[in-house]
């Protein structure tokens, strides 16, 4: 086209293809289904209609999420992601500031360790500690090592609120700084290496490459892998077709910028909130390969259940907040899709898990299962399954087909595991109830049965009820499994013993992804 850019075209061009293959499948399967089912069948119509739809919005996901994985690799192998050399015309005297975010969970020995920079850097503790234990641990560190401490009076706009009243006070001690969160470490060259990305005055954020420790609990230990291989499975893809976002931490930030887009929203998900304010302001983000920021993974379940839920939560908050910026000028076309996508990707997904188990019931009372051709259901399988294909090929390459297989049908059990309560939460922040900051726990819990049973009951309540409608309507439980699997695999990794000793596998990070 006339006064396109390649980028552009390469942008249209996926999302074109995505729109398309989504059309493509819900016409084919409306052509094969619904059209033949005759006129006076309408439930049978109705629920074949609802199987294809939450299906297409299956289709659609899996089918972004491999689209980013191969754009990801071609980014990777055509030098997009090369690394930056250490700042030359920023220049030597660029103010630093390293600003590590703690609220009771001080990490000392990863706060010394990021300190250890190969250029001046000044450090500050944003501590928004509420124990008399907390808040001695970063006294002590902050006496020790000379780093000044932060606390304001109000606690309010969660992690961003601590972030912006920090920045204020620091006026123009500094040009740029680096967010770090309690658990994270960076190398030592990460700030001069940050820097290098910053030459071009229109970067305002440069945000690294994430990886996970492999911890010593047997949960962190099974899963932590999946942070590297999704972060650098989807990020370079984000750059070539979508937009690369700040990720709330591992990133460094041009103070000239933060200012121009307005400081950090004081929302749940401020990071992408920051990233659409960064951009409506005229500021690139660049997501830099070759910096690399470590953390922990999830302790356990719990932490990482929590974890899910804020970014469920945090999704929808931003969705309803950020409509006029999603619409109105400032990002382009694909950058809006992208955010959109990203934000909505959780929730959407779970909904159409739900609602397939719905169709299905209806379906199956209905006599009319047989009615789903073979490959709505195999498309469906496989494009669910994409999300996971990146760390288990890894596993397959690095560790062997056991270990491969092992690992997939336990994250797939794990994701499963908090259907209901995405759904749940998302639809309680829809209708208007406030999404809330809560802070992924990082020591790992003592096992409380009884009170994770009761937190539990509605989800129970809910398998309960579909498989009462299955028995009584088809005499089989079969078309509750979704549901009741979810429960299951709750149930599982609440109580299970594997997750709390040994872990199920080993070797949870390839040795690329180690940092030195």
């Amino acid at each position: 086209m006339v006064g396109m850019t390649p980028r552009s075209l390469r942008v249209s061009a996926f999302w074109l293809a995505l729109v398309m293959l989504w059309l493509g499948c819900l016409t084919l399967f409306v052509a094969t289904t619904v059209a033949s089912v005759s006129p006076d069948a309408l439930p049978t119509a109705a629920a074949l209609a609802l199987f294809g739809l939450t299906s297409s919005l299956i289709w659609v996901s899996g089918a972004r999420h491999a689209g980013l994985w191969l754009a990801s690799q071609r980014a990777r192998a055509g030098g997009n992601s090369a690394h930056a050399a250490p700042s030359t015309s920023v220049g030597a005297g660029a103010r630093v500031a390293l600003l590590y975010c703690t609220a009771d969970d001080f990490n000392a020995p990863a706060l010394a360790q990021s300190m250890r920079q190969d250029r001046p850097v000044s450090t500050l503790i944003l501590d928004d500690s509420t124990t008399a234990t907390g808040r001695a641990e970063v006294d002590e560190f902050a006496a020790q090592h000379d780093v000044l401490v932060v606390r304001r009076e109000l606690r309010t706009g969660y992690k961003a609120g601590n972030l912006n009243h920090a920045i204020a006070d620091l006026h123009s001690a500094a040009d740029f700084v680096v967010i770090l969160d309690s658990d994270e470490v960076i190398p030592a060259d990460f700030v001069s290496r940050a820097l290098g990305h910053l030459q071009d005055p229109r970067v305002g954020i440069v945000q690294a490459r994430h990886i996970a420790r492999a911890g010593t609990t047997a949960f962190s230990q099974t899963f932590s892998g999946m942070l590297g291989t999704h972060i650098a499975s989807t990020q370079p893809g984000r750059t070539l077709i979508g937009m690369s976002n700040f990720m709330g931490r591992g990133a460094m930030v041009r103070l000239a910028a933060y200012r121009a887009a307005g400081g950090i929203p004081e929302l749940v998900c401020e990071d992408v909130a920051f990233s659409i304010a960064m951009r409506r302001a005229g500021y690139r983000i660049v997501y830099a390969h070759d910096l690399v920021s470590e953390e922990d993974y999830p302790v356990d379940y719990g932490a990482f259940r929590t974890q899910h839920l804020k970014t469920t939560q945090g999704a929808i908050e931003l969705l309803m907040t950020s409509r006029r910026d999603l619409v109105g000028r400032g990002l382009r076309m694909g950058e809006k899709l992208d955010i959109v996508f990203e934000l909505a990707v959780i929730p959407v997904t779970a909904l159409a898990g739900v609602m397939l188990a719905v169709a299905s019931l209806a379906l199956a009372a209905l006599g009319s299962v047989s009615l789903i051709p073979l490959w709505v259901a195999v498309i469906t399988a496989v494009l669910a399954a994409v999300p996971l294909l990146p760390e288990t090929t890894r596993l397959l390459v690095a560790e062997g087909p056991v270990a491969s297989v092992r690992f997939f049908l336990v994250a797939s059990a794990l994701y499963s595991s908090t259907l209901l309560a995405t759904v749940w939460t998302a639809t309680a922040v829809l209708l208007g109830r406030r999404a809330v900051f809560r802070v992924t726990p990082k020591r790992q819990a003592r096992p409380r049965p009884a009170a994770a049973l009761g937190r539990l009951v509605p989800e129970v309540v809910v398998a309960a009820g579909f498989a009462v409608l299955a028995l009584t309507s088809t005499g089989t439980a079969a078309p509750a499994l979704t549901v009741l699997g979810s429960v299951g695999a709750h149930l599982f990794f609440t109580g299970a013993g594997a997750m709390r000793g040994r872990p199920m596998r080993t070797g949870s990070r390839s040795p690329e992804l180690q940092v030195s």
